[in-house]
This record gives C-alpha cells, structure tokens and sequence, in this order.
C-alpha cells in the first residue's frame, strides 16, 4: 500500500478545510436502484467511508485497512490544522501514515471509527494513533505515522559560553523542517532578547528553555533601592542584597541603618519591593 501524505498549510484567519476520514468505496448499485434510494444516499456513503456497504457487510467481512489509515490521517490532519493556526510559528505539516500489518484482519465495523492519541503521544516526528471500533464488535488497532512540520526556531549564531547574555547580535531564526526538535525549543527571537546561558552551546545549536535564565539583576553585596508600603503610601530605603537573584526572584536584604533582615522581590528595574522594612 502507498505512503499517504498530506500537506496541512497554517492559516489563522481561514475556515479549516472539512477533512473526510477516506475515499468513499464505489457502490455496487445499479443506477436505477440509487435514484430509488436518493433519500438514504448519505447514509450509505458514510457507512461506505468506513469500509462498510452492501457488498462488504456480512458476517465474515474484513475491515479494508485502508480506512483505518484514512481515519488516522483525518485525525491528525485536523489536530495539526488546529495546531499550526494557533501555534503561529508553523507554516505547515506533512503526514506520513505508515503501513499496518498486511495479516490484520479485523471485524468489519458497523459504525463510524474514531481515532485518538496514546497517552505521551507527540504532535511531532514519529507518533502512533488509536483508531477504535465502538461497534457490535469492537476493537482497536495502533497505525504508525510520521509528523515533519516547517517552522521557526532560534539557534546560536557562535559558540557561547555558560553565563553569555543573548542578543541580536548572537542568536539568529531560522525556518526549516522540524526534524528532531528537541524539547522546549524557542520559535521566535523576542523570548530569549536579555536572557542567560545556563551551559556552553556551539555554533549552530538549537536553543531551549531550559539552557535559559534570567540575566541578575542584583548581586550579594549590591546596595538596592528598597520599596516597601501600605495603604498606597510607599517608602524607598536602601538595603544590601544578601545574594544575588534575576528578575522575579525572593532576596533578602539587610537594613544597614539597623541590620534588620528583611524579604522581598526583584522587580524589572533591579529595585526591591519588601514585604515590611
């Protein structure tokens, strides 16, 4: 059986295509007997899409695994339409669906199959889909597949070294296949614009979040503007940092008027908001 692949291109603004589990089987009906049953035609062609019509019905009827393949194509043809429109840094997705084993012989179904995504499943590289029978006789099959998507990623335009602050002038965005991504991967420039390495990269290497952190902000033994409060009055001290800390981060900071230990937060301009002083 061929490979089936499918192109899923990323549009925000545009309906997502109706996307039919597979090609309808042709029916076996004479001209005649369809304009008869006109009425229940649809019918018959959606019992069709899943492998199911008047010729195939029956007790020792095989379900064509061809759509089974078809199900899990539509499936994750329409996660990824989702994905992709949401995410706006994929322009596209191929589906690869892989074959099945060519001694399955499963119970035809007699309603609609559905499919879904094995717990741990990824949206990326090589994945499985569940397709189900939730008929008379149910039953379940795993179809193999492959996700190559298009996208943005940030890599390091030179080696850097551990505790490097990222610039413009040091990392660059590429857009490529998405081939063995590795986890936490950053797709656009601005996330990254005044973060730390946390380790060495090379030249040319991806960059995730967790090789990020916050530049300091404040350093043990820095004296820092100290903003304490209540009731919308506010009072600026100056304290000294008991260590260093970024952005967000809790630090304790000594009154060197009292030598009173006191918490608080970093803010964005380096100040200290305490809790009390």
């Amino acid at each position: 059986m061929r490979r089936q692949t499918t192109a899923i291109a990323s549009n925000r603004h545009s309906r997502l295509p109706v996307l039919r589990p597979g090609r309808c089987r042709p029916l076996t009906r004479s001209s005649a007997a369809l304009a008869i049953l006109g009425a229940i035609l649809p019918v018959i062609i959606l019992a069709s899409a899943h492998g199911v019509s008047a010729g195939t019905a029956g007790k020792h009827a095989i379900q064509p695994p061809a759509t089974i393949q078809a199900t899990a194509r539509s499936y994750l043809e329409t996660l990824l339409a989702h994905r992709n429109s949401d995410s706006g840094h994929i322009s596209s997705s191929e589906v690869v669906i892989g074959k099945l084993d060519s001694r399955l012989r499963l119970t035809v179904c007699d309603t609609p199959l559905s499919a879904s995504l094995p717990a741990g499943a990824r949206l990326s590289g090589k994945t499985t889909v569940g397709v189900r029978c939730n008929g008379s006789k149910p039953w379940t099959v795993y179809v193999p597949a492959q996700i190559v998507s298009t996208g943005h990623y940030v890599v390091a335009k030179t080696a850097l070294q551990r505790g490097a602050l990222i610039t413009s002038e040091n990392i660059e965005l590429r857009h490529e296949k998405l081939r063995n991504m590795p986890r936490g991967y950053i797709p656009e420039l601005e996330s990254v614009h005044g973060k730390v390495l946390k380790r060495h990269v090379s030249t040319g290497q991806v960059l995730t979040a967790a090789m990020l952190g916050e530049a300091l902000l404040v350093k043990k033994g820095q004296r820092v503007a100290v903003i304490a409060g209540t009731n919308g009055l506010k009072v600026s001290s100056v304290g000294i940092a008991e260590s260093d800390a970024a952005s967000g981060d809790r630090v304790k900071v000594r009154n060197p008027v009292s030598d009173r230990v006191i918490a608080g937060v970093v803010e964005p301009n380096g100040s200290v908001l305490a809790d009390t002083w």
